[in-house]
């Protein structure tokens, strides 16, 4: 567990639209990726440190772009409450694009769903 870290149960996975790449030069040499995310199910904004020189880089190679939709994103919470991915997550492409399309498609799904459906109590009388 990380120093900054409260535990693994306030860790949560989520979606989320990269919004701003930010290339920052590293205290420990190289450089790293600052990474804003706009979560696809709540708006919040969080971020992420994605270090060129961990492993974990190789999960996110060709992925940061922005635009792009990402699933599997882990969040966790820091012992100041604030919430970030967690580099180690495994994210998988929705799909290129922005929020606003996969908000759209969310809609017409749960309008395509009988139970859910606007037009159910219209047919009903």
């Amino acid at each position: 567990m990380r120093n900054n870290q409260i535990s693994n149960e306030s860790s949560y996975i989520v979606s989320g639209e990269v919004i701003k790449i930010l290339e920052r030069e590293s205290k420990y040499g190289n450089f790293y990726y600052d990474v804003h995310f706009k979560l696809v199910a709540t708006g919040s904004f969080v971020r992420s440190c994605i270090y060129t020189r961990c492993r974990n880089y190789t999960n996110w190679t060709g992925l940061l772009e922005v635009g792009n939709i990402l699933d599997n994103l882990q969040l966790f919470e820091t012992k100041y409450h604030k919430l970030f991915v967690d580099a180690d997550s495994f994210p998988v492409l929705i799909r290129r694009g922005n929020l606003e399309a996969i908000k759209k498609i969310q809609r017409i799904e749960k309008l395509s769903d009988p139970q859910q459906s606007l037009f159910d109590s219209r047919l009903s009388v």
